[in-house]
């Protein structure tokens, strides 16, 4: 999923990448907001009004490729996600 961090100069926007889960915490939100901090590593996607409940994205995602991406989903969820067919890795 893809979510544009837009500022007033449109061309210093960033596009900030997300694994779907990072997605499915906000997807049944009427509203959510994601926003950056200058000189810090992440975006924080807004849940709540409280910042403890901010997810944090990376901001370099955008510069990884597909195989970055889908090993860090791999190694984030234990081996759930198998890259060739979409199920569950028996380790």
């Amino acid at each position: 999923i893809y979510l544009l961090c837009g500022v007033k100069t449109l061309k210093d926007s960033e596009i900030a990448v997300l694994h779907y889960d990072e997605y499915a915490e906000v997807a049944s939100k009427q509203n959510f907001t994601i926003g950056i901090k200058k000189n810090y590593p992440n975006f924080y996607l807004h849940r709540s009004q409280s910042p403890k409940d901010d997810i944090h994205i990376p901001r370099n995602r955008i510069e990884k490729d597909f195989d970055y991406l889908i090993n860090n989903i791999i190694e984030i969820s234990h081996g759930y996600y198998c890259p060739k067919c979409g199920t569950e890795i028996n380790l």
